[in-house]
């Protein structure tokens, strides 16, 4: 049964109590007010009785009270049921508009729907870009409780984006580990996490890990770092440090300065560190191929600059005049990337 297509589960109630009694309970009430208000006059074999002369003589036997209550209480119970089914049929009206596009009916569901996390799961699964909607109405004991909210992101339905409605289990480290193998776009929300976190490498890497899947461009979420010196204790995720400009090629150690990965993401980020390059860098060919092909796509510089530069003049043949735009460059430089790394 879908929690969602019928109103039963949630809604429904046990079968009316059957209202056959109503009359008679009426009838008791009806006769006990006539007795208790006026007497029960004496009665003669030859005399009618007045039941609208007054009396002082009290009622004595009240049953025909006790019979009128004991039968109004199934009509009362009806009413009741009634009152409350129709209520019920209100909100499944309600939640059947929210499920059809009307998400301003969200508002006017019973907040025990909000507890029932059945009917939450089957929600998401119908609406899933109400989630952090939906999921922030819900009372504290849901967002607190870690099994429900880890099938949440096990499934797919919670992501980063819902994070900051977390309480308690934001500092849950199998919660964030958890949304980070399950959101494609963890990086992108790597500021919000506490900052514990983000400092912590195991962390960093996972969703360094991720990120360098998407793009080359992605893993710039480490420059929110608070501890750069942290990124230094693995080495890929310092030459990426490097190629975002957050360590210069002069404060690298001397062991590392001779390392062509450094050099090469160094020179990428900021071609003018090419004069702290050692010699036999500047001589590289695959460096040399990297750089030039950058300063050929890389338009934020003029191409006359570019062709002033000691790298380029190093590459082309000095004989030779400089192509005059990039675009001629690209195809004269192509057979000459290729004689350069052969040779």
């Amino acid at each position: 049964m879908n929690r969602l297509d019928t109103a039963s589960y949630y809604l429904s109630y046990t079968d009316f109590v059957p209202i056959i009694s109503i009359p008679s309970g009426i009838v008791h009430l009806i006769c006990a007010i006539r007795d208790r208000a006026f007497g029960t006059p004496p009665s003669k074999s030859n005399d009618p009785i007045n039941i609208f002369s007054l009396t002082r003589r009290k009622l004595d036997n009240w049953s025909h009270v006790t019979k009128g209550v004991l039968a109004l209480i199934p009509f009362l119970g009806n009413f009741i049921l009634v009152c409350k089914w129709l209520k019920r049929q209100d909100d499944f009206s309600n939640v059947s508009l929210f499920l059809n596009g009307h998400n301003a009916f969200l508002k006017e569901f019973p907040k025990k729907l909000f507890n029932d996390k059945e009917f939450l799961l089957a929600l998401f699964k119908e609406k899933p870009f109400c989630f952090k909607t939906v999921f922030g109405r819900t009372p504290d004991d849901i967002k607190n409780d870690k099994p429900f909210i880890l099938s949440l992101i096990n499934d797919k339905h919670m992501t980063f984006y819902a994070y900051e409605i977390l309480q308690s289990l934001k500092e849950d480290r199998d919660i964030i580990e958890a949304l980070i193998a399950k959101d494609p776009v963890c990086y992108q929300y790597f500021q919000k996490l506490p900052k514990t976190f983000q400092n912590d490498l195991d962390i960093i890497k996972k969703i360094f890990a991720i990120a360098k899947k998407r793009d080359s461009s992605y893993p710039a979420f480490i420059k929110h770092v608070p501890n750069k010196n942290i990124l230094k204790e693995n080495e890929e995720l310092y030459i990426t440090a490097v190629s975002h400009g957050i360590f210069k090629f002069k404060e690298l150690d001397t062991a590392r300065q001779y390392l062509l990965q450094y050099g090469i993401a160094a020179v990428l980020h900021d071609h003018h560190q090419w004069h702290h390059l050692p010699e036999h860098l500047k001589k590289n060919k695959i460096l040399l191929e990297q750089l030039i092909w950058f300063a050929i796509c890389n338009t934020s510089v003029s191409w006359e600059a570019t062709t002033n530069e000691p790298w380029f003049k190093q590459f082309w043949n000095k004989e030779a005049a400089p192509p005059p735009n990039r675009q001629e460059a690209k195809h004269m430089l192509e057979p000459k990337m290729q004689l350069l790394l052969t040779n």
